[in-house]
């Protein structure tokens, strides 16, 4: 029996918008961070926490001055995010079926501002971002913490995401995986992996043959 559906953010829920990661680039300019464009924003966009991003970039105080100044971006962002709306009527279904959660290293404050924008917020039982306090993913602290608090059991769980961390994370986890290819698919050798969101409740309807 699935207890839980836990899905990442961006590019899974939101398509996430470039607009982002160009900002980010000009902040860390800001601190005189060197290096081409295109090789900084490369980790950038590999980088799974914003918190992340500032600790692989800068030293001490500098860390924590380009976080807030990267979740002022965030938030302004938060109006602009892109949502298809059949991820969307997906993710209604699915709430009638099963608990869902998020799970992203995206900054809490703007995950929950997006989804209540959209309307969403409430299919979610926890929302959770980043934790500067735990080890990024794909690191399961995060993952296990947050399964502790709900009293799930991981290995009856799935979490739904669009990265190579975020198939590492479940991994790590003991959670089983459906890769989320329909904004953008970077998952070509790992299945199973949904390409059009609508197929995602037939993938999901599969998994239960295999949980213990």
């Amino acid at each position: 029996m699935i207890e839980g559906l836990i899905f990442d953010f961006d590019h899974t829920i939101s398509e996430n918008s470039e607009t982002n990661d160009s900002q980010i680039l000009a902040i860390l300019r800001q601190f005189s961070v060197p290096g081409d464009d295109a090789a900084i924003l490369d980790i950038i966009q590999a980088a799974t926490s914003d918190y992340a991003i500032c600790k692989h970039f800068l030293l001490g105080e500098a860390i924590d001055k380009a976080y807030q100044m990267i979740l002022a971006v965030n938030l302004d962002q938060v109006g602009k995010a892109r949502y298809s709306d059949a991820v969307i009527h997906v993710l209604i279904q699915l709430n009638l079926r099963y608990p869902l959660f998020v799970l992203s290293g995206r900054d809490e404050l703007s995950l929950k501002h997006s989804l209540q924008q959209k309307k969403i917020g409430h299919l979610f039982k926890e929302i959770v971002g980043d934790n500067l306090m735990a080890l990024p993913k794909p690191h399961p602290d995060n993952l296990v913490s947050m399964a502790n608090r709900n009293a799930l059991d991981l290995n009856n769980c799935i979490y739904i995401g669009d990265s190579l961390t975020d198939h590492q994370l479940a991994l790590s986890a003991g959670c089983h995986f459906i890769g989320a290819g329909w904004y953008h698919q970077q998952l070509t050798n790992i299945q199973p992996c949904c390409d059009d969101v609508r197929n995602l409740s037939d993938l999901i309807d599969k998994v239960p043959e295999t949980i213990s």
